[in-house]
C-alpha cells in the first residue's frame, strides 16, 4: 500500500487540496481502484464456503445497525474534509508524508 502511495504521490498536500476543488482526481482515481480490488478479493472470499457464515453475520450486523442519523453523518464528513483541506492532509496519508519527508501542508 505504501508503494502504491509513493508511485502515485497522492501524499502531497497540494495533491490533496486540488482534490477538494475538484482540479486533479489523481487521489480519487486511487481509492477508487484500491475499493474496487478491496470488493473483488471480498466477493471472491464470500464464495468460499469455509468462511460464508461469518460474512452473512457481519452482513446481519453492518446492515442492520443504524444507531447514527444522516446528520452526524453529514456533519462527520464535513469537518473531516475541512481539517483535511486546511492542513493538506488526510489520516491514511500521514504515515506516507513523514515518510517522505514532507515536513509540512503549506
Amino acid at each position: 500500500f505504501g508503494i502504491a502511495l509513493e508511485k502515485t504521490r497522492v501524499f502531497e498536500p497540494n495533491v490533496i487540496r486540488d482534490q477538494f476543488v475538484y482540479q486533479r482526481f489523481v487521489m480519487m482515481k486511487a481509492f477508487l481502484a484500491a475499493m474496487a480490488t478491496g470488493l473483488f478479493c471480498l466477493g471472491m472470499m464470500a464464495l468460499v464456503p469455509v468462511t460464508q457464515p461469518v460474512f452473512q453475520e457481519i452482513r446481519g450486523v453492518f446492515i442492520n445497525h443504524q444507531e447514527k442519523g444522516l446528520l452526524t453523518s453529514m456533519v462527520g464528513g464535513v469537518l473531516l474534509g475541512m481539517g483535511m483541506t486546511i492542513s493538506g492532509a488526510c489520516p491514511g496519508m500521514v504515515l506516507a508524508q513523514v515518510g517522505a519527508g514532507v515536513g509540512k501542508g503549506w
